[in-house]
């Protein structure tokens, strides 16, 4: 329940108003969307748990992942991303080219017209931060000499997806 202070006092707290009886204050009922978000949350978490328990049975089937991904010897909450290694994702931006991106080996850039050939960011994967932060390093030269490199984030989902590359 609300303190005696929070009732009527042009502050709408409940999701329907319901605390803003006198006050003069039209509060809009939010029950049914704010509902609506739990529960979508808390499928994405069930969706979330699941792909989790596939890559982890994945991993125990193919211990070799673990090696590919860099994760062999780590914590075993970890150990779900190896049931990723070799996986492919492509993102089309919005500009003029499409990046492929292979976990653990590979990443390029080719532009969606075909008129040059793929630029190569990134073919030796490290882990910056184990579990949450990775580099695809080695790739093509970049006009001033350096070579291009691509360093990849991860974050719980309820789907495998690459959001975005800045």
């Amino acid at each position: 329940p609300l303190p005696p202070s929070r009732l009527d006092d042009g502050v709408c707290d409940c999701c329907d108003g319901s605390d803003e009886t006198k006050s003069g204050t039209t509060c809009t009922n939010a029950c049914a969307r704010l509902q609506a978000a739990a529960e979508d949350a808390a499928r994405a978490q069930q969706e979330g748990g699941r792909l989790r328990q596939k890559y982890d049975d994945l991993v125990r089937i193919r211990p070799q992942l673990l090696r590919d991904s860099g994760l062999e010897g780590q914590p075993t909450h970890t150990h779900a991303l190896a049931g990723l290694a070799g996986k492919c994702f492509s993102a089309p931006e919005d500009s003029e080219y499409v990046y492929d991106v292979c976990l653990y080996t590979r990443a390029t850039q080719r532009p969606k017209k075909k008129t040059s050939q793929s630029i190569r960011l990134g073919v030796r994967w490290e882990w910056i931060e184990v579990g949450a932060h990775g580099r695809l390093s080695g790739g093509d030269r970049c006009p001033a000499g350096q070579l291009r490199s691509l360093d990849i984030s991860f974050v719980c989902s309820d789907r495998e997806w690459l959001s975005q590359l800045r």
